[in-house]
């Protein structure tokens, strides 16, 4: 620490401000240092999906951000039109890396929204579940400007499939 200290540019700042300084510096490398992604087909790149899926962020976060017990019209509409354009996968990534966004997600929840999510929103979805999905779609598309980690494996559920338990 006291070489941190001897540095005239970085004495006097907080703590918080030198960790932004620094998260923002190793970005800005870890960007200009990387190749760009290669060129992707419309609806094989899961950003644009979670950014939509935002709308449910009240519902799903896990505490202390969970602000609301029940899903809105708008996260419902969300979840069901990514399933109805083939692009629930995306959600996958939400289960298995439920730190993704940066903050952890009920994972219970996002189970959920399947039975949650009741028709006309829901119609999409009567045949399969997104735990079902989830289990047969090992390889899931891209996710850009995230860098992802290790699949998550659930240590409560058998071989790391997802089961849904009721809210």
């Amino acid at each position: 620490m006291e070489f941190l200290t001897s540095v005239p540019i970085i004495h006097g700042l907080t703590p918080s401000l030198l960790s932004f300084v620094f998260v923002a510096l190793v970005v800005t490398v870890a960007s200009a240092s990387s190749p760009p992604p290669p060129a992707q087909l419309a609806g094989e790149d899961c950003t644009g999906e979670i950014v939509r899926f935002s709308a449910c962020l009240p519902y799903v976060s896990s505490y202390p951000n969970n602000i609301s017990s029940s899903a809105s019209s708008a996260c419902c509409h969300s979840f069901s039109s990514a399933f109805g354009s083939g692009d629930g996968v995306c959600f996958c990534y939400l289960l298995r890396q439920p730190l993704v966004l940066g903050f952890p997600v009920n994972v219970t929840r996002i189970l959920s929204l399947t039975s949650v999510c009741s028709p006309p929103y829901a119609s999409s979805l009567t045949n399969s579940s997104l735990a079902s999905v989830c289990n047969a779609s090992p390889a899931l598309p891209p996710l850009h400007s995230v860098t992802t980690g290790p699949a998550f494996t659930n240590p409560n559920t058998s071989h790391g499939k997802f089961e849904f338990a009721s809210v």
